[in-house]
């Protein structure tokens, strides 16, 4: 089965929220020294977004390669 045959938005809501964590983090990010431990808050935010994206690989893309 080729990678262009699989459905076009699958793993899509995994991709998207990794999305939106990293775009939430870049808030922490920006406040450093202003809250307190944002850049601690902000590498969890990059933690959460990597495990989103590396579930969508993991669930969408590996089975594919595996076939």
């Amino acid at each position: 089965m080729k990678l262009t045959a699989r459905h076009y938005f699958l793993g899509m809501k995994e991709l998207t929220m990794g999305g939106i964590f990293y775009t939430l983090g870049i808030l922490f990010f920006k406040c450093d020294g202003v809250i307190p431990f944002a850049h601690a808050i902000w590498h969890l935010f990059v933690v959460m977004a990597v495990y989103f994206h590396y579930c969508a690989i993991l669930n969408y893309l590996y089975p594919i390669i595996m076939l």
